[in-house]
């Protein structure tokens, strides 16, 4: 008579997604690597294994980075379970005011689009309306005072084409044009 041991191993999977987390971006001065990000990790379980990519080989496994000249660096964090979520984020040169801020502070990705797309504006610019809207001119979405320098935005229910993100503060107005497959 013969035994067999058998065994199973469940594997469970946990996802933290990009809109689990949130960073809050201190911008450089003109020239210079004072820059900092400061990150806040809500989903997934932990312990998390970060990793972080910048400009002229940054590299760091920190939660919070600082020291940092202007660019975009990017994140990976990988929970305890093995989910992954990754997502970029710029420091700026210090913008001084609104009269400053230009359609290329302003950044949206990835672009084109499939279910969310991310949206990072200098951390300067508080307070500001965020809008959706078709090729049409409709209102797909609207948001007020919003105070967070990175956004997450679901698209999945918008319908394919051409939308733009309309980002205002008092009587200024930034678009920028999504793609929606």
């Amino acid at each position: 008579m013969k035994f067999y041991i058998t065994f199973c191993l469940l594997f469970l999977l946990t996802t933290v997604k990009a809109d689990d987390l949130t960073f809050k971006v201190t911008n450089t001065v003109k020239g210079g690597s004072n820059g900092s990000i400061e990150l806040g990790i809500s989903g997934g379980a932990s312990p998390y294994l970060v990793s972080w990519t910048g400009p002229n080989g940054f590299t760091s496994k920190m939660e919070d980075i600082d020291n940092l000249a202007a660019g975009t660096y990017t994140i990976t964090v990988t929970d305890n379970y093995c989910g992954t979520a990754s997502s970029s984020v710029i420091v700026k040169d210090f913008i001084t005011g609104m009269d400053e801020l230009r359609a290329e502070h302003v950044i949206v990705f990835p672009n084109p689009v499939l279910t969310e797309v991310q949206l990072s504006v200098p951390d300067a610019f508080r307070n500001y309306q965020l809008r959706v809207v078709n090729a049409l001119g409709e209102l797909m979405l609207e948001k007020n005072n919003i105070t967070l320098s990175s956004l997450t935005i679901d698209v999945g229910n918008f319908r394919s084409g051409i939308s733009f993100i309309e980002i205002i503060k008092e009587d200024k107005v930034i678009r920028k044009k999504i793609a929606k497959h």
